[in-house]
C-alpha cells in the first residue's frame, strides 16, 4: 500500500489567498458518516504511515485508538452560522456554527456499556468514516494527519424498546469544535485505497475471567474459564501462554505452560501460598499492552483477583 501523503485527497491546491474553484478531477463525495474512530487526545499519524488494517488494529492494540464503528444511522445536530444584523440592516458574521452528530448504534447491552465510558469533553480526537467506506482525516501543518478536534462526546441514555416501537438504541453525540480544521484542513481517504472495509477495524472484545476451581495453598495451576462478556457464554478459544499475565503480590510469575479445553485454561506457576494475592487478566507481554490479539480479534479483560 502507498503511504498516507499519496493516497489522500490533496488539502488545499493553490499557492495563492484566492479560492481555487475549478472543478476539474473534483468528483470525491464524502457520504453519511455511520463510522468513529476515537483517538487519544494529540494523536499524529506521520505521512509517510502506510494506513494498513494491520497498523489500525494495533492503534487499537496499544489503547490509543477505539474504533465505534456502523452505526445503523446518523444525524447531522450542528448549529447554524448566526448573523448580528445592525440598524441599517446589515448583517455580519456573529457565530460560526460547529458541526454536531448524533451516531445511533443498535448493538447489544456489553456494546453500550462500553459506550457509556466515552463521554468527556476535550479530551480526544476522531476521525470519521461514511458509509462508501471512505476515510474523513485533518490535517496539520507539518503535513502529518491527526484526528479532528472535538468537545463534548456524549453517549445518551440507552432507549429502550417499547412495544409497537423502534428496537433498543444508544446514540453518542459528538461535537467537532475547530470549524477550520473542518472546513479546510482535512483530507479524503477513499476506500478503494485504504485496500479494506471500515468495519473490518474492530474494538477490544471485552473477555470475562473466573476460576473454575478456586485456587489454595500450595496450587501449582491456575484453572481459569474465558468467555465473552457480551453474552458470559461464549467461550473464548485459542489463546497461548504469552497472552496471559499472572501476578502474586503484585510480581510478575513466571508461566512455566498454558493448556487449554474448549475456553478453560490451565496456567502452571509457581506454588502459591496462604494470604498471597493472586492476579490474572490477558495480557500481551511482547508489546506490553493488556489487549492481546487472535487472528483479526482483539480481547480484553479486566483483572481476576483473589486472595489464597
Amino acid at each position: 500500500m502507498s503511504t498516507l501523503q499519496s493516497i489522500a485527497d490533496k488539502n488545499g491546491g493553490s499557492a495563492s489567498s484566492n479560492a481555487a474553484t475549478g472543478r476539474l478531477g473534483n468528483q470525491i463525495e464524502f457520504g453519511a458518516p455511520i463510522h468513529l474512530f476515537r483517538l487519544k487526545k494529540g494523536t499524529i499519524i506521520p505521512k509517510e504511515t502506510e494506513l494498513t488494517k494491520a497498523y489500525l488494529n494495533n492503534l487499537t492494540k496499544q489503547n490509543i485508538m477505539t474504533p465505534i464503528v456502523d452505526a445503523a444511522s446518523s444525524e447531522d445536530v450542528s448549529s447554524e452560522d448566526s448573523m448580528a444584523t445592525n440598524t441599517r440592516g446589515i448583517e455580519r458574521l456573529n457565530l460560526q456554527g460547529l458541526p454536531k452528530y448524533r451516531f445511533i448504534y443498535e448493538e447489544g447491552h456489553e456494546f453500550y456499556r462500553q459506550l457509556a465510558r466515552l463521554r468527556g469533553f476535550k479530551n480526544s480526537d476522531f476521525i470519521v468514516g461514511d458509509e462508501f467506506g471512505n476515510l474523513k482525516i485533518a490535517i496539520n501543518s507539518d503535513g502529518d494527519f491527526t484526528g479532528f478536534s472535538v468537545g463534548q462526546v456524549l453517549p445518551e441514555k440507552t432507549k429502550d424498546k417499547m412495544l409497537g416501537g423502534d428496537g433498543e438504541s444508544k446514540a453518542v453525540s459528538v461535537q467537532f469544535i475547530n470549524r477550520k480544521q473542518w472546513d479546510e484542513d482535512y483530507v479524503v481517504i477513499k476506500n478503494e485505497e485504504l485496500g479494506f472495509d471500515l468495519i473490518e477495524i474492530q474494538g477490544s472484545n471485552p473477555v470475562n475471567l473466573a476460576y473454575t476451581t478456586v485456587p489454595s495453598n500450595s496450587d501449582t495451576s491456575l484453572v481459569v474459564s474465558a468467555k465473552l462478556s457480551a453474552d458470559n457464554f461464549t467461550a473464548v478459544e485459542g489463546l497461548a501462554q504469552g497472552d496471559f499475565l499472572v501476578t502474586v503480590d503484585n510480581v510478575t510469575a513466571t508461566i512455566a505452560s498454558v493448556t487449554e479445553v474448549s475456553g478453560v485454561y490451565t496456567i502452571t506457576i509457581p506454588a502459591v501460598s496462604t494470604g498471597e494475592n493472586v492476579s490474572v487478566m490477558l495480557y500481551d507481554s511482547a508489546n506490553n499492552v493488556n489487549n492481546v490479539l487472535l487472528g483479526d480479534i482483539l480481547y480484553a479483560s479486566d483483572e481476576l483477583l483473589t486472595t489464597i
